[in-house]
């Protein structure tokens, strides 16, 4: 079905402001350029619920970067580094790095609160072998002090920030997609019963 493209809605950062403490985002993972959610209300009417969203607009430039910014993370924790004998002092310096570039972070599921707070990377990893695309999925990573990996508080950071563009996803910071308009069944029977009993009559004077 053919669709057409709406403008995109702006969100301010009031609105960001207003929302907080509100939802929390828990998962969040992008499919053909729209962003599949769950979030849990935290203050009102259902505190305590959990919603699962499937999004239906296509997600902005600021979302791919979000999500572009855990590729790096994803390759490191595949220890793709460390089999290379890679030493990695900046995980910052690594974002363009070839082998960080085969690595590609679709979906987070994020677990606990502030003081336990974990992440689960979901993504694929490019294999010349198949000439493919191959899934992954870590471990639950510890974003906290005692984390056993080396790069939390980037990871977090990253984290954070593709919570937040998620959460303005959910408040409309997209572009919206609607079918286009289609001919109208019923006029269309009309105008062929129309013409049916013209080609009938045509037909018996011949």
């Amino acid at each position: 079905m053919a669709t057409k493209k709406k403008e995109t809605v702006v969100i301010t950062d009031t609105t960001l402001k207003n929302l907080s403490g509100k939802i929390e985002i828990t998962s969040a993972q992008v499919k053909d350029d729209f962003c599949n959610y769950s979030f849990d209300i935290l203050d009102g009417v259902g505190t305590g619920d959990t919603h699962n969203v499937k999004g239906k607009g296509i997600i902005d430039d600021d979302m791919r970067e979000a999500f572009s910014k855990l590729n790096v993370h994803l390759a490191c924790i595949d220890d793709v580094f460390k089999h290379a004998d890679i030493e990695i002092e900046n995980i910052n310096t690594m974002r363009s790095h070839e082998l960080a570039t085969i690595y590609t972070v679709t979906g987070v599921k994020i677990k606990g609160g502030e003081e336990d707070l974990s992440v689960v990377l979901i993504g694929e990893k490019y294999v010349s072998a198949a000439s493919g695309r191959m899934s992954l999925e870590t471990p639950k990573i510890a974003l906290d002090n005692l984390s056993s990996y080396h790069f939390h508080k980037d990871l977090k950071k990253a984290v954070d920030k593709v919570r937040t563009e998620v959460q303005l996803y959910k408040e409309g910071k997209y572009t919206a997609v609607e079918p286009e308009e289609k001919e109208d069944p019923n006029q269309l029977k009309i105008s062929l019963d129309t013409n049916s009993e013209t080609d009938f009559e045509n037909a018996k004077v011949k």
